[in-house]
């Protein structure tokens, strides 16, 4: 019973990490996609005002 208590915390331990890589991977994606769209936005605005 003892042996198999590491291979647990292992598992545990990756599946964690994989968790917190597609976390980070979305926060990405969702922070170039503001910063795309508030681009767009100061774009429109300059073109309205030339």
């Amino acid at each position: 019973m003892q042996a198999k208590k590491p291979k647990l915390n292992r598992e545990i331990k990756e599946q964690h990490d994989e968790y917190q890589t597609r976390q980070q991977q979305k926060f990405e994606v969702e922070k170039s996609n503001i910063c795309q769209q508030f681009k767009k936005r100061k774009n429109n605005e300059n073109n309205k005002t030339t």
